[in-house]
């Protein structure tokens, strides 16, 4: 004969099955906090090794991490400490990596503007230069990277307006 189950009875069943599922979330979520904290680990080596010049180290690392998480964030620091390391071809990449995933990242056109001033490539480095005047025009760092590219070129005027630009900008920033 079915018996109907008392209240007690079934608060008692629901308790248990809580305590069950409470259990197994907590070991994945044990797993996750744990894979969390590992990985919150790596990142804070990697930034040690590029606050600290240690830039092959640091690239050997951040490539190992890309394999694992195609991260976006790492294209900028890898094209930074390529160009440390004078291989322009890969800080070259990486750059436009994160240019083809952002195409208005003003930090992205400036790396490539920057890479290409060391290489010598004036006339491309004044390119990006002048798009992230477009896209940022308060940005006074481009006005002094145009500046010192103006001087190079012994353009004495156009050098002296950026420098006065990129001197007014930095005082209403500050």
């Amino acid at each position: 004969m079915y018996k109907k189950p008392t209240f007690n009875a079934l608060l008692l069943c629901g308790v248990l099955f809580f305590i069950l599922v409470s259990c197994k979330n907590k070991d994945i979520n044990s797993q996750e906090i744990s894979e969390k904290k590992a990985k919150d680990k790596r990142m804070e080596t990697i930034s040690m090794l590029y606050n600290d010049g240690k830039y092959s180290e640091f690239i050997k690392q951040t490539e190992a991490e890309l394999k694992n998480t195609e991260s976006p964030d790492f294209y900028l620091p890898l094209s930074s400490a390529y160009g440390h390391l004078n291989n322009f071809e890969k800080a070259f990449y990486y750059a436009r990596k994160e240019l083809n995933i952002n195409p208005f990242d003003y930090y992205a056109l400036l790396t490539i503007g920057d890479l290409h001033f060391l290489t010598g490539k004036l006339d491309s480095a004044e390119i990006y230069y002048n798009k992230v005047q477009e896209i940022r025009p308060t940005y006074a760092r481009v006005y002094l990277n145009l500046a010192q590219l103006y001087t190079k070129q012994n353009n004495t005027d156009k050098a002296v307006n950026q420098y006065l630009k990129a001197i007014l900008l930095f005082k209403q920033n500050n």
